[in-house]
């Protein structure tokens, strides 16, 4: 049994031996053929992390997954729409540009609606 550092992971090696008399070998996710487990350090954090932190992670996540979502939905990104990186690049920056311009306006909407109802009429 050994452990190594390569390429930021863990590769833990055992025996065949001991993998053998092993009780958990149908769950092991070695498998039975190859002795030898890759833990990278992302894996290593996700175990660690605190299940606030997580929670905050996800939340942060899906409104970002959102937005890329919105992209493809309403604003044709399935596809490019022109051929070579550079012009894809332009699509995707205009894109975004306009998602963000939408997003200005509707929390201008919101501070403005917000603001009407806090001052007295008068």
């Amino acid at each position: 049994m050994g452990k190594t550092y390569y390429k930021n992971a863990y590769v833990y090696y055992f025996s065949a031996r001991v993998c053998n008399s092993c009780d958990k070998t149908k769950e092991c996710p070695c498998g039975k053929n190859k002795p030898t487990l890759y833990v990278s350090q992302s894996h290593l954090l996700y175990i660690k992390v605190d299940p606030e932190e997580k929670k905050k992670a996800l939340r942060k996540r899906r409104r970002i997954e959102a937005k890329f979502g919105e992209a493809k939905r309403h604003h044709r990104m399935t596809r490019a729409r022109y051929r070579g990186r550079w012009r894809v690049a332009i699509q995707v920056f205009m894109t975004f540009i306009v998602i963000n311009l939408k997003r200005m306006a509707k929390l201008l909407e919101i501070r403005e609606n917000a603001m009407r109802f806090a001052l007295p009429s008068g």
